[in-house]
């Protein structure tokens, strides 16, 4: 799955299909305002990703017999958020405010819906002003599409929850709990968080200060950015300054034993 660069450039709507409507590509004032900083973001944003099923890692999986690959691979990713939901009611108001956020025409609730006499947990996502969109439901059959569309709009890879996080949740029932298992005995032992955490923690606001400082750049410029424009233009500008200094420090005879690479803690 990608996402067209003309959108991401143009900081459009993106349409998705599955659903039939369109998802926002946040500004970095509407995380700041509605999650309250990039620190809770990142941190909701591991928290739902780790609640998609990697089916390819369970492939590959050498410790897992056939048998029980098969099975795991038949659950769905939204039925095992559900059952981190049972255990962790914080993550459906985390999951709710990142909907907030790309979804910002639609209120999202927990609903029941009935399709061929089975009844099934979903989340219904009602407009706020009637007419303006068109209401829609999430569920297993579009949950991961969603979640993926979220993930690239961020710039965001595979996210790995730190150990103390992985340990706090407990799934409400045993399919769930043998997936959890797998996916923390998949996966390596968690670099020491502490160290790296200052590094990473607020890159965006380090980006967005870093231009505002160059002088080039408005409060309501940086603001009004996107997380993509934003990495594009620190990564495009001080990028290009850096190769500028560098190349100078060779023409006038200096002799650079290591150059300070400003990129190196948020590419």
């Amino acid at each position: 799955m990608h996402i067209d660069l003309l959108l991401l450039e143009n900081k459009s709507d993106i349409y998705i299909k599955e659903i039939g409507e369109f998802i926002h590509q946040p500004r970095i004032k509407e995380i700041s305002d509605i999650i309250q900083g990039e620190s809770s973001f990142f941190d909701s944003m591991n928290k739902v990703c780790q609640t998609i099923i990697d089916k390819k890692a369970i492939e590959k999986n050498k410790d897992l017999s056939k048998e029980t690959k098969e099975e795991l691979k038949q659950i769905a990713s939204f039925d095992y958020l559900l059952a981190l939901m049972g255990k962790n009611v914080t993550l459906f108001y985390e999951l709710n405010l990142l909907f907030k956020l790309f979804f910002p025409k639609h209120i999202c609730n927990l609903d029941k819906k009935i399709e061929n006499n089975k009844v099934s947990i979903v989340f219904s996502m009602t407009p706020i002003k009637e007419g303006s969109c068109k209401p829609f439901f999430i569920d297993k059959n579009n949950y991961d599409t969603i979640i993926e569309y979220i993930k690239l709009i961020c710039c965001l890879k595979s996210e790995l929850a730190s150990k103390s996080e992985e340990e706090e949740f407990n799934p409400a029932n045993e399919a769930a709990r043998r997936i959890m298992e797998q996916i923390q005995a998949g996966r390596k032992k968690v670099q020491e968080i502490k160290s790296k955490e200052n590094e990473a923690e607020y890159y965006l606001a380090k980006m967005q200060n870093l231009l505002r400082r160059t002088g080039k750049f408005s409060c309501s410029e940086l603001e009004d950015m996107t997380i993509y424009i934003l990495k594009q233009t620190y990564q495009g500008h001080l990028g290009f300054i850096a190769k500028e200094d560098q190349s100078l420090y060779h023409a006038n005879g200096f002799e650079i034993k290591e150059f300070i690479d400003w990129m190196k803690d948020i590419t």
